[in-house]
């Protein structure tokens, strides 16, 4: 809504007017600033007149004719706000609805429409010489929408590529716009002295992550899934005192973790991993550990719903009539019975293949030389006891099917959908029984379910969050030379 029609007069308490005349006064900067942008139009527009005289009395060519600031400023403000128009005439600034034609004052502007005219004449009225202009920008997204505040600043830039721009802001979208910019860390502040630090490249993390894990005062804790998903729901419940960060598959987990301990930026943190177990072999999983990537006790996060401590728990808060034993009871051998046993052979083909690949993953190339390379690569190859492998994994998954040993069954079972079958037990919808019990994480009742959670995931080293420092603020420079 744009105006103040209806005589409604909330506007003109947000900016100071009197409510009880309509004599509408601007904040006081606001004026004295498009006041200054009047008087350099009009300062530009004589100068250019009296260059024409200067030529015309010597019998030379009129210069050419160039915009004014004021008209740059127009133009700025026009790309911004396309179905709109803002004019200028006799000292007076308006807009116009292009749909409609209708026209209204600099003073019922919105706030975005104000603050993009007022930064605009402020950044366009500093003169213009053989000097270079330093510009410091304090929180350049106060009072703008995201949808403006890059291509505002962008167009600004443009228009005065004799300034320097330093902008210091908490933004991150905005410090990663800037590509070619410096960005400067301000690590800590005591009060008298400053800790900065200038950002270098990053090639194993993206620089928007790097930046807004920088301003964190937490450990970081990378996972696998999305924030939607069901890993984020539990770590960030289960790990209050950590900033969980989702960024996809167990390879993303992974290559964060390590990029994050390598970058030399980073002294001060610890960044650790969690990524679900599958099918890993226990040597696997305890390098993992020595580098701070560490794995639940069952075979993904999926299977931390269907353990029997979590299942008692949604039992009596889903089926409260109903025994939570016998729930518990039927889910498990519905599982063994149903989803694990009849599908042994392709639970252990997928977990040879897993093991394979990240076996051959591990293999250390180095010593493969050009002459020998063939026999030197088969020679690596043959060292993985693929029959030992395979034997070994059939006389695991058989002994848990056979011995209904369903803890291990959980460690064994790597099948997603299996948690979306068993909600009716509950007296819910089986498609609902994930979503239902990532609800109570963060009610009254969730106390219970987490104490149930915790003995399946990872224990993290709590000295980590001591060692976070106090950041502050993140700030980009752009340089528009």
């Amino acid at each position: 809504m744009y105006g103040n029609s209806g005589g409604d007069l909330r506007k003109g308490y947000r900016w100071g007017w009197s409510p009880e005349e309509y004599t509408i006064r601007l904040l006081k900067d606001f004026d004295d600033t498009l006041a200054a942008l009047i008087a350099l139009h009009n300062d530009q527009n004589q100068k250019f007149v009296e260059e024409c005289r200067e030529q015309e009395n010597h019998g030379g060519l009129p210069p050419h004719t160039r915009k004014t600031s004021l008209e740059n400023v127009l133009d700025i403000w026009d790309s911004i706000f396309p179905a709109r128009e803002l004019l200028y005439s006799d000292g007076q600034f308006s807009a116009k609805v292009k749909k409609s034609g209708a026209v209204y004052p600099a003073r019922e502007m919105s706030d975005g429409e104000r603050s993009v005219l007022y930064l605009a004449a402020q950044v366009l009225s500093i003169p213009t010489d053989d000097k270079r202009r330093l510009l410091i920008m304090d929180e350049p997204e106060v009072h703008l929408n995201r949808s403006l505040l890059n291509s505002l600043w962008s167009k600004l830039e443009a228009a005065r590529l004799d300034c320097l721009f330093i902008y210091i802001t908490h933004d991150v979208d905005f410090v990663t716009s800037h590509t070619a910019s410096d960005k400067v860390w301000v690590r800590d502040y005591d009060g008298k002295n400053w800790d900065i630090e200038l950002l270098k490249d990053d090639e194993g993390l993206p620089e928007g992550l790097l930046i807004r894990l920088l301003g964190n005062r937490r450990p970081i804790l990378f996972v696998e899934g999305d924030r939607t998903g069901l890993d984020y729901a539990i770590y960030s419940a289960t790990y209050p005192d950590w900033q969980v960060v989702p960024v996809g598959g167990c390879t993303q987990v992974i290559e964060s973790v390590k990029a994050f301990r390598a970058n030399p930026q980073m002294d001060s943190y610890k960044a650790h991993g969690i990524i679900d177990r599958d099918y890993r072999s226990d040597s696997q999983l305890a390098a993992f550990e020595k580098e701070g990537i560490h794995h639940l006790e069952v075979a993904e996060v999926e299977n931390i719903l269907l353990t029997e401590p979590v299942m008692r728990v949604l039992a009596e808060r889903f089926s409260p009539e109903a025994d939570a034993e016998t729930i518990v009871s039927k889910v498990k051998n519905h599982i063994i019975e149903k989803r694990f046993a009849p599908r042994l052979k392709k639970h252990e083909e997928d977990a040879l293949r897993l093991r394979l690949k990240n076996e051959l993953v591990g293999i250390d190339l180095s010593t493969i030389a050009i002459s020998s390379a063939a026999s030197d690569a088969r020679a690596l190859v043959d060292k993985i006891d693929l029959d030992t492998m395979a034997s070994a994994i059939k006389k695991d998954f058989e002994s848990a099917a056979q011995g209904n040993d369903y803890e291990r069954v959980l460690v064994y079972l790597n099948d997603k959908s299996v948690v979306k079958s068993i909600g009716h037990f509950f007296g819910v919808d089986d498609k609902k029984y994930v979503e239902k019990a990532i609800a109570l994480l963060s009610t009254d009742g969730g106390s219970s379910l987490l104490d149930a959670i915790r003995p399946y995931i990872p224990r993290l080293p709590t000295q980590e969050v001591a060692k976070v420092p106090a950041t502050d603020m993140v700030g980009a420079a752009q340089s528009a030379v």
